[in-house]
Formats: structure tokens, C-alpha cells, sequence
């Protein structure tokens, strides 16, 4: 039997399908969101799902809607996960997840 110990520390979000938007929304937070949902679709499989946790306090309009536009694009189905506040461009982000999940 192994003594191994397995923690939560040896997962990464992006490894488990899921990226956190916990800041102001501006061009580095939008190049990282969009980073992560457009490598995920590329390289998971058709039967997995995106998680998007959202905590944001809004920001850049046009950098929000380049995180919108590319949710749009996803072959995988996002889910949107509202923490803490969703205030002005972090509600359309919020929105864009896909219907139902």
C-alpha cells in the first residue's frame, strides 16, 4: 500500500475545466479568459464543460466583448457561476454562458 498522499494542490482549475474572472475586466484579464476558453476548445473532448466563475466589478466594455465573442465560438458548453458581485460588463459575461448549464 502507498503512503502517497494526493491533494487538491496537484490539480489546476484549468486542468479540471474551469477558469476564475476575479478582476476588473481590461485587457489582461480578457486575454486570459479568452486564452483558456480557446485552448480548451481546441484540446478537451466534445463531452466535457466549461466552468466560468465570475467575480468582477465590470470594466473595459471592449474587452468584455471579446471574452463574449469567444464563449460564442466554443464548441464546448460554458457554465457561468456568478460569486460575489457581477457588476456592469461582468453581467453580459454572465449571460453568454451557454443556456441551461
Amino acid at each position: 500500500m502507498s503512503d502517497e498522499v494526493i491533494t487538491l494542490d496537484s490539480f489546476s482549475l484549468a486542468t479540471l475545466g474551469a477558469h476564475m474572472l476575479y478582476d476588473e475586466v481590461n485587457e489582461i484579464s480578457a486575454q486570459r479568459v479568452c486564452d483558456f476558453l480557446l485552448k480548451a476548445s481546441m484540446v478537451m473532448d466534445d463531452d466535457t464543460r466549461l466552468t466560468l466563475f465570475i467575480n468582477t466589478p465590470g470594466g473595459s466594455v471592449t474587452d468584455g466583448w471579446s471574452i463574449v465573442d469567444t464563449m460564442e465560438l466554443s464548441r464546448i458548453p460554458i457554465r457561468t457561476v456568478g460569486i460575489g458581485s457581477v457588476i456592469s460588463m461582468g453581467v453580459p459575461i454572465f449571460i453568454a454562458g451557454t443556456k441551461g448549464e
